[in-house]
């Protein structure tokens, strides 16, 4: 991994925990097909590569990776026409995805939470 997107995807530690960072799922998987073997992509590629496969419009995932002691949270935000195509019907998608996070984890000593980013408004706001 580059020196750079490993300094970009360091999570920065705050008084309130773990600041999330933020990334382009297309310029993060780049890079790490640029600098890793394929035997060495890691959960974070593997998920973002599935996601990528599964939407119309790739260039508008984004990818929020949040670190801490014990889990690494990866939220993804896609376009709006897409989600559907993410979550599947009745959710069998994304819990495959998740398995499949969980599968690759092996016996590593942190946990993988992915989740896809459905709504940001807030109550009361349009």
């Amino acid at each position: 991994m580059s020196e750079d997107l490993q300094k970009t995807l360091t999570s920065v530690p705050s008084s309130f925990g773990v600041v999330p960072v933020a990334i382009s799922a297309l310029d993060f998987v780049s890079n790490a097909l640029k600098t890793r073997s394929c035997s060495s992509l890691g959960v974070e590629v593997l998920t973002a590569l599935s996601i990528l496969h599964l939407v119309s419009n790739p260039e508008y995932v984004k990818l929020h990776i949040t670190r801490s002691v014990r889990y690494i949270t990866l939220e993804f935000d896609v376009h709006e026409s897409d989600k559907g195509k993410v979550i599947g019907k009745n959710g069998h998608t994304i819990e495959a995805i998740r398995s499949l996070a969980k599968s690759a984890t092996g016996s590593a000593n942190v946990e993988y939470q992915i989740h896809l980013i459905e709504d940001r408004r807030v109550s009361g706001f349009r």
